[in-house]
């Protein structure tokens, strides 16, 4: 695959303005980074403050309940065992 040149992002980007317009499966990770290097979300699909708020409220929220219920495996990587 072909590299894009940097002096090519700024100003050339395809504005996306609806998630259809988003492809739902990308050959590889190269590709899908050419594609995003190409495109860019349109204002009105940006999340707003009050929703990426929301969304850590949430997150924390789902910690909390798994630490209460002794999972907090989930939220720390596993310690390497010394021999």
């Amino acid at each position: 695959m072909r590299r894009i040149a940097k002096k090519y992002l700024p100003d050339r980007r395809i504005v996306v303005h609806s998630r259809a317009e988003i492809p739902t499966h990308f050959a590889s990770e190269e590709a899908e980074r050419e594609w995003w290097a190409t495109h860019e979300l349109a204002d009105e699909l940006a999340p707003s403050e009050a929703e990426i708020d929301r969304m850590t409220e949430q997150h924390h929220a789902l910690v909390r309940r798994l630490q209460k219920n002794g999972r907090q495996e989930y939220n720390r990587h596993p310690r390497a065992k010394r021999t």
